[in-house]
């Protein structure tokens, strides 16, 4: 399966839509909450999760496990 990633900027309906995403992923294992930009020198603590929603920078990309 693959890793759905919603990068959102800040004050743009982002609260809704994650709490949509946390029922629908409930299931699946749950989503990774990521409200760091630098997140993307890191990665996230959890790199298998099958979403991952918040305040990161583009290249957060390359620490996701598998297709994204």
């Amino acid at each position: 399966m693959a890793c759905l990633l919603f990068m959102h900027i800040p004050k743009t309906a982002g609260t809704s839509f994650r709490q949509i995403l946390v029922r629908q992923y409930r299931n699946l294992g749950g989503i990774e909450a990521i409200y760091e930009p630098d997140a993307v020198k890191t990665g996230p603590e959890r790199k298998d999760a099958p979403a991952y929603v918040g305040h990161y920078r583009y290249g957060f990309h390359q620490f996701v496990e598998g297709p994204t």
